[in-house]
């Protein structure tokens, strides 16, 4: 997403880094500094590290505008809804991407006030913002129906989380089950290395968008020396990743709008919206 569609599509060569003061926001952002942004060909104006109690962003909004970057990388868990509201009603004039935990959800708008325009997403998995696959669509829509109160879809690792289990559960049956012979025997380690082999070999596709490819697709990393292309480090038991989500997975980006929803604006073939630059 920074080197395809911020650096190469949009034309944004500079970029804010802001960030919690948390664990998650100080790993993460380590990843950003040292591999997504130099890899992307994005310079770094500036690093805003915020405790989570701060109520008043106006003084880090203007220094990010000041120090030239074009564009904000946020990495929000905790408490973002402040921030988020704060970015919108002071109509902050660069585009807000990154992680912001809060924007995953249906109930994001309504939380901010209706203040979130311009505010852009990535989704871990398939995101119910933008085009499904049948499955996935179907497990969208029967979530819906059966939990009415809040979150009212699926959120964050959702997807993930249940491919996992049939991915799983597929492996064992091809494996001949992972019973114990007795509750609290120990599995006989026969049956496990059975187990891990079939794991393994799993390539796991929900289903095919309208265009014919996978619209999520989970290939395991066997080995450690089977390398994620995408990545420059070992992945064992993880899965591949792909841009377009077509031999791997791919992160869809959201953003929201000024009519109050959120709309998937990249890889182009998950997209259902264009990409929204605050003051326009």
């Amino acid at each position: 997403f920074a080197k395809d569609f911020m650096a190469g599509k949009m034309g944004y060569k500079k970029c804010a880094l802001f960030q919690e003061d948390t664990t998650y926001g100080h790993g993460t952002a380590e990843f950003v500094v040292q591999d997504l942004l130099p890899t992307a060909g994005i310079e770094l104006t500036d690093h805003v590290v915020y405790d989570v109690d701060t109520i008043d962003f106006s003084p880090l909004y203007n220094r990010m505008v000041a120090s030239g970057a074009e564009f904000i990388f946020q990495i929000a868990s905790v408490r973002d809804l402040v921030p988020a509201a704060q970015y919108a009603e002071l109509g902050v004039p660069l585009p807000l991407v990154g992680i912001v935990v809060s924007a995953f959800s249906e109930e994001f708008w309504e939380d901010t006030g209706g203040r979130a325009a311009g505010i852009t997403v990535l989704q871990p998995n398939v995101s119910p913002w933008g085009k499904l696959d049948p499955w996935s669509q179907e497990l969208t829509d029967r979530y819906r129906q059966l939990y009415p109160s809040r979150p009212k879809m699926p959120h964050f690792n959702a997807y993930n989380c249940y491919y996992s289990v049939w991915m799983v559960k597929e492996a064992a049956e091809r494996a001949g089950g992972i019973s114990r012979s007795a509750p609290r025997e120990p599995v006989d380690k026969s049956i496990v290395d059975a187990f891990v082999e079939e794991f393994e070999k799993t390539d796991f596709i929900p289903g095919n968008l309208d265009d014919g490819y996978p619209g999520e697709r989970y290939k395991v990393i066997a080995k450690p020396e089977d390398k994620d292309p995408q990545v420059d480090w070992p992945c064992t038991h993880g899965v591949y990743f792909d841009p377009e989500g077509k031999i791997g997975k791919a992160i869809p980006w959201h953003q929201w709008q000024k009519d109050g929803r959120a709309y998937v604006i990249w890889p182009d073939r998950y997209a259902n919206g264009e990409f929204y630059i605050p003051g326009t």
